[in-house]
């Protein structure tokens, strides 16, 4: 059950939600050129990410730049529903940290279960790495492992630099939970977004699970969209930028 429903949020989340354009674009600094970069390698095919980062880093080096070619970087109003995702999973991490328990699986409401779901996630558990932060466990948006990044026990793969996939479903520290409670109390960007910031700034051990436990499942079809943006004209697929012009 949601602790904070979208009705709930303008009027009892204190402080109120303010939109700060400085905000967005002092959050979104330290990961742009990540974001921008995953969409360049989903562009050229089997692109390592590292590779489209890079890419990104040498033709965009300020946000400013990259903003004029991915409008979808730059600074907008989260809607209610965003911001009621956001306060969700920051309740979940404070339930974490009372918890005491060294960590725990945060999934949202459009999360499917497969027949393989219980098996697979039963081996995410026996064979984690020693040492993380987040391990995102069911993916989306077309982001699967690619060549470069760090392998461990044949299913964890290494993110460098360390961001999410989507926020539908994930293995996160009560660590990490701290710092991420401290850093995200305020929403500048969606929660998604916002944990790559954290993550980022923290220098997480971020680990991504192939195969995935889970479906997202509006990612992948099975339900509408459950979050709803205020900018209606996010692309679905980023500008193409193609690996002759960067």
């Amino acid at each position: 059950m949601a602790d904070w429903p979208p009705e709930m949020v303008a009027r009892e989340i204190v402080p109120p939600y303010r939109f700060d354009p400085a905000r967005w674009n002092d959050w979104m600094a330290p990961v742009y050129a990540t974001f921008l970069g995953y969409a360049i390698a989903q562009e050229n095919g089997n692109m390592p990410w590292t590779y489209g980062i890079s890419m990104a880093r040498r033709r965009f080096r300020t946000l400013e730049a990259a903003v004029q070619v991915a409008a979808w970087l730059g600074p907008r109003e989260l809607s209610p529903s965003e911001l009621s995702c956001y306060h969700n999973h920051l309740a979940a991490y404070e339930r974490i940290v009372a918890s005491g328990k060294d960590f725990a699986l945060v999934v949202e409401d459009d999360i499917v279960l497969l027949e393989r779901s219980v098996p697979i996630l039963r081996r995410t558990l026996q064979s984690q790495p020693r040492q993380w932060d987040v391990v995102d466990i069911v993916g989306g948006v077309n982001m699967a492992p690619r060549g470069g990044m760090p392998a461990v026990n044949a299913m964890f793969y290494r993110v460098l630099p360390p961001r999410d996939r989507t926020s539908c479903g994930y293995l996160i520290s009560r660590r990490f939970c701290i710092k991420v409670l401290e850093i995200l109390r305020e929403p500048v960007l969606p929660i998604d977004w916002a944990m790559s910031h954290a993550m980022a700034r923290t220098q997480a051990v971020v680990y991504w699970s192939y195969p995935t436990a889970f479906v997202h499942g509006s990612k992948a079809g099975h339900y509408p969209e459950t979050v709803m943006r205020n900018d209606h004209d996010m692309p679905q697929r980023p500008p193409a930028v193609r690996h002759e012009d960067a």
